[in-house]
């Protein structure tokens, strides 16, 4: 059934979709939606009008402003997940680029041509690599994310935003030698640090970021000192890596790099998943609601009382953190000392994937913004090469949690990411002033 919407001025409702028609600008195709889906589309735009201070639709007033205010909630209110696209996924070629150099995510001009490139584009083809779904996570009879709360999840600045490290790790001469073909974190280093086989959810926060950085480091941690199996605090670095030094802004958005240098100078405490609070000093406090809330406060002491440490004696830290550069750098530095934190650019098509090699944006897709995940390892199917990378968005999405991507895919994630090495004490503050000014 549809919410009539009552209009100032006016002696009858109007339906969604005669709300849509207005401002969209032409007809709305209620056909393209399964009766869900339409519920879900109405109730997401209900949703961000009030989240937005625009509760009532006063009408069809001549107020160019506010129309325009209104037609990008309706845009964003879509489901980011239909029955529709994933058919197109299924069949859609995957965008071409006119140039075949490898996208810098870091700069802002390669991330335009990408998003310009796969918006603009069509075609349809065989999808041979990589199939889409509607998985749970995102889609459900009940409950469908919209466009709007994808791009809340994608909280890594990309482009000329995105802060980098001024250390930078490159391989020596004894690490020459032929790189395996393929090479997976969770069958080498899996049985003895759970943490690497561990998948996060990030819930209704764009703490990617931290979740990236804070996972990759809590495995080189467990790999550097194996008895220490302990999960670490996603919600830590969420919180408390801000403004100062990490440039951060919580759930709206951080920089994984800086959450790098943070994490090794300042220590993280342990922390397990939403509503674990059996084992560890700081769990992560964020659910799937789709509300909107602010970044949990900062803590300085374990919100845990039956955890029997003290937060300051809980801490772990590195004793330096870096950016890694280039496919063979990657590939050498994950070997060597574990997974490695990337970011890359994310179109709507990407929240459909459900298992395959991940061969980059279809034509048309959308973009939604900058995510950091951790690239765990890399293989090869079909002749194509590719990352085996961990995502957060619980094990429900994906390849139980996790996903491949073809390396050479556009998105940028071949660029480089960040890491760095585990300690016992607080890395050095050399090279603060670099990084904060």
């Amino acid at each position: 059934m549809w919410t009539l919407f009552l209009l100032a001025g006016t002696t009858s409702a109007l339906r969604f979709g005669e709300i849509a028609t207005h401002y969209l600008g032409h007809a709305f195709d209620e056909n393209a939606y399964t009766a869900a889906e339409l519920e879900a589309y109405e109730a997401n735009f209900n949703r961000h009008l009030m989240q937005d201070g625009l509760e009532n639709v006063e009408g069809f007033a001549d107020d160019a402003s506010r129309d325009q205010r209104i037609k990008a909630i309706l845009q964003d209110s879509e489901p980011v997940i239909t029955k529709r696209k994933v058919a197109q996924w299924n069949l859609a070629e995957d965008a071409a680029l006119s140039e075949e150099k490898p996208v810098n995510v870091f700069d802002s001009a390669d991330v335009e041509r990408v998003k310009k490139a796969v918006e603009t584009a069509s075609g349809y083809g065989n999808a041979t690599y990589w199939i889409a779904s509607a998985p749970s996570r995102f889609y459900s009879e009940s409950s469908m994310a919209s466009i709007r709360d994808a791009k809340a999840m994608m909280g890594t600045f990309i482009g000329n935003d995105a802060k980098t490290l001024p250390d930078t790790w490159e391989k020596s001469t004894e690490d020459a030698g032929d790189l395996p073909t393929a090479f997976d974190s969770r069958e080498h280093w899996g049985k003895i640090c759970p943490s690497v086989t561990h998948v996060r959810d990030q819930g209704a926060c764009g703490s990617c970021w931290a979740h990236g950085s804070t996972e990759a480091f809590n495995d080189r941690y467990c790999i550097a000192n194996p008895t220490r199996k302990e999960l670490f605090s996603t919600e830590h670095t969420t919180s408390c890596c801000g403004l100062v030094p990490c440039y951060s802004l919580g759930c709206n958005g951080g920089h994984p790099g800086l959450a790098w240098w943070w994490l090794t100078h300042f220590g993280v405490v342990s922390g397990g998943d939403y509503g674990d609070t059996s084992e560890f000093c700081w769990p992560y406090e964020v659910a799937h609601k789709k509300a909107p809330r602010g970044t949990p406060q900062c803590r300085r002491a374990c919100p845990n009382a039956n955890y029997s440490k003290s937060f300051k004696d809980d801490r772990h830290f590195g004793k330096r953190a870096y950016m890694v550069h280039g496919i063979d750098n990657i590939k050498t530095n994950l070997q060597k000392f574990g997974p490695v934190t990337s970011a890359f650019m994310v179109f709507d098509d990407f929240m459909s994937y459900k298992s395959g090699v991940y061969t980059g944006p279809k034509a048309g897709a959308k973009f939604l913004g900058g995510h950091a995940i951790k690239i765990v390892g890399w293989g090869e199917e079909k002749d194509v090469p590719y990352w085996i990378v961990a995502n957060s968005w619980g094990t429900s999405w994906g390849e139980s949690g996790f996903f491949r991507i073809k390396i050479g895919s556009k998105t940028g994630m071949d660029w480089g990411g960040s890491a760095g090495e585990a300690g016992k004490q607080p890395a050095t503050l050399d090279g603060f002033e670099s990084i904060v000014v």
